[in-house]
């Protein structure tokens, strides 16, 4: 196959210290916090705050660990799912093919063929279009429900990074040309590039305030402003550098081919600190560490090719946890605190992040590097080198962590503004059933208002549809009605009333009656 094999590539591999069990929300619906407006009140009144809100439903604990589906493809499925707004499952194989599925029963949808291997994950914007690099230089833009190609971008070597998709739209993907490119998530049309002096290997990873982060085999990793391209910072780690990830303050953690990661303040690009393993003093440069994920009271956890995970700092007692082989695979983090990774001993592994204990483990028949794939309803998605994709149930959905999976997010979109605390749903009226109402009503930010007075004798109720997205990438559309409720009313006089007619007699003149 393709000699990449040769010098596996670890994707960040993180682990999580304890989390509170929730129940999963599922079945997202809007809901607005009053329905009802007083008549005569005048035009811009509010009527009620519009939220995204869902059903609880519950696990089975029988269903956990235990298989879905799977689909037997033709070749190695290395890298890592995505899942699109619909719930629509995306994966690239070593065919040279991308591949669409169907979440529920791994039916294939559609398949799309690139003219060579696929190392990058895909990558899904809200409108479902899907982004995937490939071996033959090219980036490419896909119809999500068809797999029709929007257009391709050619770069100047192999795309081995998987793309970022900035707030703006824009799109950012590493080349072994040297350069990270910014597209235009519409056109593709090349909107900047910047050029290192080694191989971009490194997935961008993009913070809240749009800043782009990359590594580069030039032993630095560069801070770019996402709009213009421009350097912010740099720092050289003199070594290599693989896959980054954020902390819950936009920190990068950088790993490195030497055991190393390399912890950097991402204002200001210094050292805050470095975090080694000489296992066994086995220091080579070929001895991989994966980029770790950042846990409750910043707690770090990263894995190893030398066949170990890692859990230390915040309040956890250090831990280390040994596989059958090299672990690859970052884990999907889970609500209840459970972490889920592959290892090359052909292992999906469930891991108490808090003592780093196994809880249980799916064999499968291949490595599996990929990092799992976590759905909202707790079914994770993962792919092995034996050509094939599995579902298996977990325990619950993923974790409001700054970096609870590859790509930070079941769409993969290396955007930490993509994170469940930094979602701010937006809304907006739209037609359809029961829109009957629309140009009475608008929207401003979360609240929905009046576009004039209502008067409760003349109607009483009015029907709008409003639309909005779910954090995971689902578009809702809700019919929701206002009541208009009745005011006690001053009316006109019709007569004049008399408390007291009558007088006694001889009273003076000016007596009030």
């Amino acid at each position: 196959m393709s000699v990449l094999r040769k010098r596996a590539f670890p994707k960040s591999l993180f682990l999580l210290a304890s989390i509170p069990i929730h129940l999963l929300a599922s079945n997202p619906e809007i809901s607005l916090s009053s329905n009802s407006i007083a008549e005569n009140e005048p035009a811009a009144t509010k009527v009620g705050a519009l939220s995204v809100t869902g059903e609880v439903s519950v696990i089975e604990p029988a269903d956990v660990g235990k298989q879905k589906w799977v689909y037997q493809g033709e070749e190695y499925f290395y890298n890592s799912l995505a899942m699109g707004p619909d719930g629509t499952l995306y994966a690239g194989s070593y065919d040279n093919k991308v591949y669409a599925l169907n979440k529920d029963t791994g039916d294939k949808l559609w398949e799309f063929e690139t003219g060579g291997d696929l190392y990058s994950s895909a990558a899904v914007a809200t409108d479902g279009t899907v982004y995937v690099g490939s071996l033959d230089n090219k980036l490419y833009a896909l119809n999500g429900k068809s797999g029709a190609k929007i257009w391709e971008y050619t770069t100047g070597g192999d795309i081995v990074s998987s793309p970022a998709i900035g707030n703006n739209g824009i799109i950012y993907i590493g080349s072994y040309d040297k350069k990270l490119y910014a597209l235009n998530g519409s056109t593709g049309v090349k909107l900047w590039e910047y050029i290192t002096n080694g191989e971009v290997w490194s997935s961008p990873v993009i913070d809240s305030n749009d800043t782009v982060y990359v590594g580069s085999f030039d032993n630095h990793i560069y801070a770019l402003n996402g709009s213009t391209g421009a350097l912010k910072w740099k720092y050289d780690a003199g070594v290599d550098l693989l896959n980054l990830s954020l902390d819950s303050n936009s920190n990068v953690l950088a790993a490195t081919f030497n055991l190393s990661i390399f912890h950097i303040d991402g204002q200001s690009g210094s050292l805050i600190k470095m975090i080694s393993k000489d296992l066994q003093n086995e220091w080579t440069h070929s001895r991989a560490i994966t980029p770790p994920s950042v846990g409750l009271n910043d707690a770090i956890f990263y894995g190893t090719d030398m066949w170990t995970v890692h859990g230390s700092g915040g309040q956890l007692n250090d831990w280390t946890f040994n596989t059958g082989h090299k672990v690859n695979s970052q884990p999907a983090i889970g609500s209840d605190g459970t972490i889920y990774f592959g290892s090359d001993d052909g292992k999906l592994y469930a891991l108490n992040s808090t003592n780093g204990g196994q809880k249980w483990t799916f064999a499968t028949q291949g490595h599996v590097d990929g990092s799992p794939l976590l759905g909202p309803d707790g079914m994770i998605y993962f792919g092995s080198d034996e050509g094939k994709i599995y579902a298996v149930q977990g325990s619950s959905g993923p974790a409001d962590t700054a970096w609870p999976m590859f790509g930070q997010n079941p769409r993969r979109t290396s955007n930490a503004a993509h994170s469940p605390a930094n979602f701010v749903p937006s809304f907006t009226l739209v037609d359809g059933d029961g829109d009957t109402d629309n140009a009475h009503f608008s929207i401003d930010g979360s609240n929905l208002k009046a576009n004039q007075s209502f008067d409760y004798e003349t109607r009483s109720n009015y029907s709008v549809r409003v639309q909005s997205m779910s954090y995971y990438g689902e578009v809702i559309e809700q019919v929701l009605s206002i009541d208009v409720t009745d005011t006690i009313e001053a009316h006109a006089p019709k007569a004049i009333a008399l408390d007291n007619y009558l007088i006694a007699e001889d009273v003076p003149g000016g007596t009030l009656v």
